[in-house]
């Protein structure tokens, strides 16, 4: 793991202070076994911090997002945490997906809602177009998430409104 690309998560901001951050940066200065000690006793008391930030009746709330947001905003705030391989693997994912709901979207073929020899080849056709593009695990990947949105079902109007 690339050491100098971690970012903070918005937990990692709520259970750790400027001290341990202090007491972080001064690690390399100890030697080996009070270091290892030390790291103990931070990751300890972040530790601490986050069985004393979800004790508190509101803690579901606390890390999550205001407003409604939606998958792509998620997929897009994770991909940030990633390393250079895995954001590229978001990013095509997204890519993915996006090309995925533009030829859903497509008018329908003339001659109804019934499927067409020529209406089949031509998605049959766009999916091998896509996957020739990605590797083997991604075409894999990729496969998964087609067989997931042929067997995904409407949502219901009660689902919809959920919490």
């Amino acid at each position: 793991m690339e050491q100098d690309d971690l970012k903070a998560t918005e937990l990692d901001r709520m259970t750790s202070s400027h001290e341990l951050q202090m007491l972080k940066a001064a690690l390399s200065y100890f030697p080996a076994g009070p270091r290892r000690l030390l790291s103990l006793v931070i990751k300890a008391r972040e530790l601490k911090n986050t069985v004393e930030l979800f004790s508190s009746p509101d803690a579901l709330s606390i890390c999550s997002v205001s407003g409604q947001r939606g998958f792509f905003e998620a997929l897009s705030e994770i991909k940030e945490y990633g390393s250079p391989e895995e954001k590229r693997s978001f990013e095509r994912l997204e890519t993915m997906i996006q090309l995925f709901s533009l030829y859903r979207q497509s008018p329908p073929e003339p001659g109804g809602e019934e499927l067409s020899a020529a209406s089949v080849s031509s998605q049959v056709d766009f999916r091998e177009y896509v996957r020739k593009g990605l590797s083997e695990e991604e075409q894999s990947l990729f496969d998964s998430y087609i067989e997931a949105f042929r067997n995904k079902k409407p949502i219901s109007e009660k689902e919809k409104n959920q919490p």
